[in-house]
């Protein structure tokens, strides 16, 4: 939330940890959109930062056609079998798809686990739907960061010394 706060004050993105796993997926992205731009016969719009409003906002790996998107996980070759195996999206990534779908408000995402390691089967798609039961406790959740996100702003921007 610091680092949010300090964001909103300075108007400067602060550098946050990346390691060579997180590194090697940064890289892998673009190969990954290709992919499945090929494989579905499709075309991916990147886009930047979308917001909900001033406060609440997103960032997801391409935008599909009117209703879609897509979120890309280019992870550990023993994580991708994990993924395929499991047949469906990590658990882990609920609430940053649930919360892809409800900043953007489209109705649905392209959970991507992307390896070309795997020759045999580089990537892993599954279609999520928008929840909105999830979106509900989500709006809430966001709502209470959003008030304490802005008592922190307002703590340090009273203009005291």
């Amino acid at each position: 939330m610091r680092k949010i706060a300090a964001e909103k004050l300075t108007g400067l993105l602060e550098e946050s940890y990346k390691n060579d796993v997180m590194e090697n997926g940064i890289e892998t992205e673009k190969e990954a959109r290709r992919f499945y731009e090929q494989v579905n016969d499709c075309a991916v719009e990147q886009v930047g930062f979308v917001m909900r409003d001033d406060w609440i906002g997103c960032s997801p790996d391409g935008l599909v056609g009117k209703e879609g998107i897509i979120e890309i996980k280019c992870p550990l070759s023993s994580t991708h079998i994990e993924t395929i195996l499991s047949g469906k999206m990590p658990t882990i990534y609920i609430p940053q798809v649930q919360g892809l779908l409800w900043i953007t408000e489209r109705k649905w995402c392209d959970f991507i686990s992307f390896d070309s390691r795997v020759i045999s089967r580089p990537m892993f798609c599954i279609r999520v739907k928008r929840d909105t039961e999830y979106f509900k406790k989500l709006a809430g959740e966001v709502g209470i960061f959003v008030k304490e996100l802005k008592a922190i702003i307002n703590k340090i921007d009273d203009g005291k010394f």
